[in-house]
Formats: structure tokens, sequence, C-alpha cells
């Protein structure tokens, strides 16, 4: 093949759609159709999702940013459901979303809970998540958080309460 023209990008991203049934996402399409990020970028600087949008197809949305309200109502949703603070492993399998993504928006999976509570305050719709929470625990001036489940070891000895 010559020197690659605009339509030569779009029939390929046209053809690969057509064999996946549906619009392909970046990585498919360039695992698929052998074309790199360089070649479609050259004909399409603004991206990938402009050159589905110009092939008349509407871009895989897998890949798009989303928002922290968005992120969080899903997390809401799954406690509702399991009346509890999931596990990583339990949102995996049964959340919307990639565990990493609230990970990237929010640090460590156990900040979540804090997270979401500020989301959650004065939100009448989420009164019956919130109680599901971990709620702060005053100690000696600092905030730290009960634990939302038993501590299973029979070795443990609770700290000595404060003076």
């Amino acid at each position: 093949m010559g020197k690659l023209e605009s339509r030569d990008i779009l029939d390929a991203i046209r053809k690969v759609a057509r064999d996946l049934g549906r619009s392909p996402s970046r990585s498919q399409f360039k695992a698929k159709s052998g074309l790199s990020e360089y070649q479609i970028l050259e004909h399409f600087p603004a991206g990938y999702r402009e050159a589905v949008r110009a092939a008349g197809l509407t871009p895989d949305a897998t890949n798009v940013r989303l928002d922290d309200q968005t992120l969080l109502m899903d997390w809401g949703e799954l406690v509702r459901r399991v009346r509890r603070i999931p596990t990583r492993a339990q949102y995996r399998s049964e959340g919307n979303y990639s565990p990493g993504v609230f990970e990237k928006h929010f640090g460590p999976w156990s900040a979540i809970p804090a997270k979401f509570a500020e989301f959650a305050r004065n939100k009448p719709e989420w009164a019956d998540v919130v109680p599901l929470l971990p709620m702060p625990v005053q100690q000696g001036g600092a905030v730290i958080s009960r634990p939302t489940a038993p501590i299973e070891s029979s070795d443990y000895t609770p700290p000595p309460s404060a003076p």
C-alpha cells in the first residue's frame, strides 16, 4: 500500500466495525487493522475518536473519563444492594467500573467510604446507605475510622482507653 489517505483509515475503521458488529475501541482497531496511532493522528489530529465519527460511527465509550459523581453513585448502589462496604474484589465482579478507576480518582480503596460520605452529605436519596459506612471515631484528638468488619483474630487486644 502506498501513502495512506484519510479514506483508507475510514475504510479500515468501517471494516473492523463490520467484523466486530460495533464500533471498535482504539486498541481493537489497531490490533485488527495493523495501523498505528501515528498513522491515525497524521490524518485526524484530534485523535481516534474523531476518525470514528468521520467514518460515520459512534465512538466506543469504554475509555471516556468518568466523573466522580458517576463512580460514587455506582459504588453507593452496590453498598445499597449488598448492605455493606464491598471489597475491591467484590466491586470488580459486581460493580460497573474498574476498582483501579476509583483509585485514580480517590486514592486507596480504603478512602472510598469517606469520599462517598462527603458526596452523600445532605442528599436524602442516600440516607439508607450512609449508616452502612464506617463512622469516624475520636481518639486522643485524632479522627480514626471504626473497622467495618469484625476482627477475626483471637490474638486481638483492644487499645487502652484514653485517660
